[in-house]
């Protein structure tokens, strides 16, 4: 399955990478084919020690990337812990919901589908 993951970013040491690689590792460990929006932005030049504001780094533009690859490409999104205090990770969810693909959580070697009901 190709999942995107989704998490939070800002507030977090190393803006949360070190958790969306170790988490793309472990997806495609299990044979999954994880779409890490962390690493597309190391390879876009972010510098993870640095704030967004001290780089020239076009978050609008990360953000139409990773919006497309969910409608278009991925089959489901997986979230990372505090996705929902995370207006992207929210926003990445809402589009997903919308678009009828399933939300999951990396427990141990299993996905499971959350049930966001009413959210």
């Amino acid at each position: 399955m190709i999942v995107y993951i989704a998490g939070p970013m800002r507030g977090h040491d190393f803006h949360n990478f070190p958790a969306f690689h170790d988490t793309a590792d472990s997806l495609a460990m299990l044979g999954h084919f994880p779409f890490d929006p962390a690493q597309r932005d190391l390879d876009e030049g972010f510098d993870p020690a640095h704030t967004i504001e001290e780089q020239s780094f076009d978050l609008a533009a990360a953000l139409r990337c990773d919006l497309a690859f969910i409608v278009t490409v991925a089959d489901g999104v997986v979230v990372l812990d505090g996705w929902k205090t995370s207006r992207g990770a929210s926003l990445e969810v809402e589009v997903a919901r919308a678009c009828g693909k399933p939300i999951f959580t990396l427990t141990g070697d299993n996905l499971i589908p959350i049930n966001l009901g009413e959210w």
